[in-house]
């Protein structure tokens, strides 16, 4: 019995098996988290580009902006299209806790007052895998993206 179990332990066919098994695992969760991290960027990137788009828009607009101007700038902003009929440029625009706020500010450079159009999004987040923010311990609410562009208009 103790020759069988000598043969046994020193026995290595199998190792590599029995290490990629006990590897996986945790390789498995740095790709996951690598992923959803991406994804939170990719996320944040398409909300960074929607206001952007609409910032540029309003900045040529004249001050006071009008209720047109506002629309269409959020329009431009959920869809990239000024009527808004376009899919939206990133996810849960729609959902509960969406927000857009455009506001303009008077800024002093140097001797000069400027307007300066400001957009802030509030757009709740979605993971891909709910369970791996949850197994971290991180709460995912919403991403929140602001922009600010010097008004242009004559």
């Amino acid at each position: 019995m103790l020759s069988f179990l000598t043969n046994i332990w020193r026995n290595k066919r199998g190792n590599a098996a029995i290490e990629m098994a006990l590897i996986m695992p945790i390789l498995t969760m740095i790709l996951a988290g690598i992923t959803e991290l991406g994804y939170v960027f990719y996320q944040a990137s398409a909300l960074e580009r929607g206001l952007r788009t609409g910032a540029t828009y309003a900045s040529r607009a004249e001050l006071p902006l009008t209720a047109d101007v506002r629309t269409t700038t959020a329009n431009l902003v959920r869809t990239a299209s000024m009527e808004g009929t376009l899919a939206m440029t990133a996810e849960n625009w729609e959902e509960d806790g969406a927000e857009l706020d455009i506001t303009v500010v008077d800024r002093d450079v140097g001797s000069v007052t400027i307007s300066v159009i400001r957009l802030e999004a509030r757009v709740p987040f979605s993971p891909l895998v709910d369970a791996l923010w949850d197994l971290v311990g991180i709460e995912t609410e919403f991403i929140e993206v602001s922009h600010e562009q010097a008004s242009i208009a004559l």
